[in-house]
């Protein structure tokens, strides 16, 4: 059977892939191949107002989490993930929704 969907993946992460260094609390740091993208979310306050905006995310494929050890359910700031990208450390908010089921979007925030 054809898996297109490393058909299609894979030349776009050879291509404009960076390199990220992930880990959590309970997991040791694995380098993957990610691409850095702006996603949508709706961010709302305490005042029930819904406002659209978008924030810096990595997008992994979810067979290389998965092949690395990973369970992208526990990708957020309660399990303490966090990963690297050029020397700089972030930490993972929280998966954000994706359009396929092939890739795990994080949402990142860039330490102080």
């Amino acid at each position: 059977m054809v898996d297109f969907g490393t058909l299609l993946d894979d030349p776009v992460y050879d291509s404009f892939g960076i390199s990220v260094t992930l880990w959590t609390s309970t997991k040791a740091p694995e380098t993957l191949t990610g691409l850095d993208k702006m996603v949508e979310i709706n961010d709302g306050g305490e005042s029930g107002i819904t406002i659209p905006t978008l924030r810096r995310a990595i997008l992994l494929r979810l067979s290389e989490l998965t092949e690395k050890g990973f369970d992208p359910q526990c990708l957020d700031q309660a399990n303490g993930a966090r990963l690297t990208i050029a020397s700089v450390d972030y930490e993972v908010i929280a998966p954000a929704p994706t359009r396929n089921l092939r890739e795990v979007a994080l949402l990142i925030g860039e330490d102080p």
